[in-house]
């Protein structure tokens, strides 16, 4: 029964062992992707909270304002957990060619990766209360790593994936409120190096899944490693994965709490 309990220890060890006997059977996974919805903003999540919004003659300013949405929708998490339900199957019947029957059969279709040969998820919730998924998935045809390591040592192939990475990744700019940060911690960083003593600097990042906070937390490790003092950089989140995605540790452990 254990292993059937939401975020139960038995249930992650059940989760893990999956993920190994699909590893054994499919080789790695192909893709780890992570479902962060956004719904604070989202018409569709004030409709399921109550408000009347007409979305056959839907405008920008239809509906409340950012305050009374944000209220909306801590207030109703059931509404916030349909919305994220509802986004999911979309998700993965549109984009990935994947449905669930109320039998739990899969039926599988080819979608924008090809064809799934299989997927293993896990929903989690941030400090906030929303919810997201932490999607592996298995695709059919995929090489393994014995096949990838030897195309890597063909010029052709090198060349073919230089050109997919070229095409595919693009360089991330940071927000005027993401450079306002980074330069915050940057001067209070400098004035510290250079022995000025400056007062503790205690500053918060809010907003919800997808604003970037985990990108100026990247931002920032690279400017203490640039600044060679990564030793005075301490890391932490509430969960496993959160500590996971920005390379540190979990808050209780570094903390040596009971």
């Amino acid at each position: 029964l254990k292993s059937q309990l939401c975020d139960s220890k038995a249930k992650r060890a059940a989760t893990r062992s999956k993920i190994y006997g699909m590893t054994l059977m499919k080789n790695p996974a192909s893709l780890w992707i992570t479902l962060n919805f956004a719904d604070t903003d989202d018409p569709i999540v004030q409709i399921l909270a109550g408000e009347e919004i007409d979305m056959d003659h839907f405008f920008a300013t239809a509906g409340p304002d950012r305050t009374q949405r944000a209220i909306n929708t801590a207030s109703n998490p059931f509404a916030a957990a349909q919305y994220f339900h509802m986004s999911v199957i979309m998700v993965l019947e549109e984009l990935y060619g994947i449905s669930v029957n109320r039998y739990h059969r899969i039926t599988r279709q080819t979608g924008i990766f090809g064809c799934v040969a299989g997927y293993i998820g896990m929903v989690e919730a941030q400090g906030r209360g929303s919810l997201h998924l932490h999607l592996l998935l298995w695709l059919e045809g995929a090489p393994t790593s014995t096949q990838m390591q030897e195309m890597l040592g063909t010029e052709s192939f090198r060349k073919k994936m230089c050109s997919f990475i070229r095409s595919a990744i693009t360089a991330h700019q940071l927000s005027k409120d993401q450079r306002r940060a980074f330069g915050i911690i940057d001067r209070h960083l400098q004035q510290n190096l250079g022995g000025q003593n400056p007062e503790q600097l205690l500053m918060l990042m809010m907003g919800s899944g997808g604003v970037g906070k985990s990108k100026v937390i990247e931002m920032v490790t690279s400017l203490f490693q640039l600044r060679n003092c990564s030793h005075k950089l301490a890391k932490t989140a509430l969960t496993g994965i959160a500590a996971t995605n920005i390379e540190g540790y979990m808050l209780h452990w570094w903390g040596a709490l009971p």
